[in-house]
């Protein structure tokens, strides 16, 4: 079975594996997070109240915080859960990726987002998928406009079981032309860091 952490991780990977000449140390943030307070920072003084009298009503949410103008104003966790508990990000990493695609085209590494499925990874496409899939580009899973069906409640069940992510995205049938039509995938988001893995 694949390890599902290291597909997570593969547009990392890549990264991490460009010549060394081409990347720059960041330093680490050596201040926290500026603090502010909620009235200073023009929120009702009984918002943090509010706010947590209503995570009842989210039984997944560890936490909340309120951020204005580059100021924490207020922060509360709970269920076993802090600042530096480390969470499960899910579609956050669909940001992480579209950032490293554009860091990938800033710096060259990338020749464009209209590289296709056949272009970057035509290996991956099985015998039964549309052959169509070959000419969806990078820019369509970027946009959520591949196309490709994909329905967000039963899909993704489907694609955690899956023992090849890339082949179950590719092999679900074309309902709409690319560009055209919002369909959340996250299959095709997957597949913008295998693509971006493969042209770099």
């Amino acid at each position: 079975m694949i390890d599902r952490r290291r597909l997570v991780t593969l547009p990392l990977i890549a990264l991490a594996a460009a010549p060394a000449s081409r990347l720059t140390a960041q330093p680490a943030a050596s201040t926290p997070w500026p603090t502010g307070d909620l009235v200073d920072l023009g929120f009702d003084p009984a918002l943090g109240e509010t706010l947590i009298a209503s995570l009842p009503n989210y039984p997944a949410a560890t936490g909340v915080c309120v951020v204005r103008n580059g100021q924490l104003a207020f922060e509360y966790h709970r269920n076993g859960y802090d600042a530096g508990t480390l969470v499960n990000i899910r579609s956050v990493t669909k940001s992480v990726t579209g950032t490293l695609v554009g860091i990938a085209l800033e710096r060259g590494d990338l020749a464009s987002v209209d590289l296709t499925v056949g272009d970057l990874i035509p290996d991956r496409i099985t015998p039964d998928a549309d052959p169509a899939v070959a000419g969806i580009t990078m820019r369509s899973f970027l946009t959520m406009t591949s196309g490709l069906q994909w329905d967000t409640a039963g899909d993704w069940p489907t694609l955690l079981a899956a023992e090849n992510w890339v082949e179950n995205t590719l092999r679900q049938p074309i309902v709409a032309p690319e560009g055209e039509v919002f369909l959340y995938n996250t299959g095709g988001s997957h597949l913008i860091g295998v693509m971006l893995a493969t042209a770099i």
